[in-house]
This record gives structure tokens, sequence and C-alpha cells, in this order.
């Protein structure tokens, strides 16, 4: 059997034969780059998760694995279909443990987290990524979609020093 590249692969109709390659370990490194989280900006990471939660077509492959491994649309087709469902692989481990990362850091559960969806706040929901770097923006005086080009870890910091800021207020105002 033929190491096919992922353009073959699509060609012939993802054929079943290339199933087993399902059961491939986790590899960062796609045509011989690898996966920084470091290097990516905010924006790039939520569109990644986004993408992810929602994965339909090789488009949406080609766009996640262009902002990961820093490739274009030709480089992507041209990957070997191992080397592509090593890296998936990676994808997926990474990005789930960002998501479950980040939730773990911004999650609060308070009186006023209940009050918050009482009077509404779930309808906030759909401007999640936006609304941290409004939220931001408003704080330190940026333009959030300026906030969003700069480097997630950075963003994800500041969100989670407000958070906490914000739970010791809360609790030192009761005390007072």
């Amino acid at each position: 059997m033929k190491n096919l590249t992922v353009a073959e692969y699509i060609k012939k109709g993802e054929p079943s034969e290339y199933n087993f390659l399902k059961y491939l370990n986790p590899n960062n490194s796609y045509l011989d780059r690898q996966l920084n989280v470091q290097d990516l900006t905010y924006e790039e990471v939520k569109a990644v998760l986004r993408t992810l939660q929602n994965i339909n077509t090789w488009e949406d492959i080609s766009n996640v694995f262009e902002t990961c491994f820093k490739i274009s649309k030709n480089q992507f087709s041209r990957g070997l279909l191992t080397e592509f469902f090593s890296a998936k692989f990676y994808i997926l481990e990474t990005f789930k443990k960002i998501a479950e990362n980040e939730n773990k850091l911004l999650s609060s559960v308070s009186a006023d987290s209940m009050k918050w969806k009482a009077a509404g706040g779930n309808r906030l929901d759909k401007y999640s990524d936006v609304l941290s770097v409004n939220q931001l923006g408003k704080i330190y005086g940026i333009f959030p979609m300026d906030l969003g080009k700069r480097k997630y870890f950075d963003i994800l910091t500041l969100l989670t020093v407000e958070k906490e800021l914000k739970e010791i207020e809360a609790i030192y105002n009761k005390m007072k």
C-alpha cells in the first residue's frame, strides 16, 4: 500500500483500506514543521477551537493545518497521509487540553454569575471570543480587536489575572 499524499487520498474518496491510519500515535510534525502554541495569537487559537467544534470539510481541515503549522493550502495537500493523521491527532489532543485549561482557569461559580445568567447574560455566549478581549480592552484602554492579534497565552494570563482580581475584590467588599 502506497503512502498517499493528502491530495491523492481526497481524490480517491478516502478509501477504507487506509482506515488503520486512524490508530496512529499523535506527532507534532507536518512537512517538517511543528505546532508551537506559544506562537499562535488569541484570534488563531479561537478560530481553530471554533473550527474543531464543527469540522465538516477538507477545507476546514486545511485551514486548521495552515494556522497550526504556518503552511499554505498547496503545502497541506502535498503532505503524506501518515504524517497528516499523526499531526491531526496531535492537534486534536493539544486543542482539547487548551480548551480544558482555559475553562478551568476562567470558570467562576459565584452568586454574581447566577445573577448574570438570570439577567440574560447567556445571550452573550455567541460573542464569547470577543467578550473576553472586549473586557480587557476596556480595562487597558486598547481596541479589543488589537488584543486578538496578541499571543494567546498573554491574553489568557491577563484574563486569569482579571478574574482572580474580581473574585478577591468581591470577597474583600463582603468583608467590609
